[in-house]
């Protein structure tokens, strides 16, 4: 399972949200995944200071972030096309602005963790 496994894992759980990374209603995508590479994070975030947690957190974020530039920061409902090209930001192509100002719901979270889980696992075969 990698790291986009557990943080669907972690979205299916607990929620998903918008404009927070996590609250009583979920968390964000981005939370999601730090939460998948130091699941005590929420007991004891002092530990977050490992580097090589941190190190695979950061590779990661970026390797959604490139699919999202790859793919033009849309999800896969056409109408997102307008959202997209209204935004004069490089922010819907990081993971957070994706989160908030992109994503309608969980569906298109967890299908874009579907989509960085398959691509890792073909690029990284065991």
């Amino acid at each position: 399972m990698n790291v986009y496994d557990k943080a669907i894992a972690v979205i299916e759980e607990r929620g998903w949200v918008k404009n927070a990374s996590h609250n009583d209603n979920g968390v964000c995508a981005t939370y999601a995944l730090m939460v998948a590479v130091f699941p005590e994070l929420e007991q004891d975030a002092s530990g977050w200071r490992d580097g090589a947690q941190i190190t695979e957190y950061s590779a990661s974020c970026m390797f959604v972030e490139k699919l999202l530039r790859d793919k033009g920061g849309i999800s896969t409902h056409p109408r997102r096309d307008d959202i997209v090209a209204r935004i004069n930001s490089p922010r819907p192509f990081t993971i957070v602005g994706w989160n908030d100002m992109v994503a309608q719901d969980v569906n298109d979270v967890i299908h874009l963790l579907k989509e960085a889980s398959e691509a890792w696992d073909l690029e990284h075969p065991e």
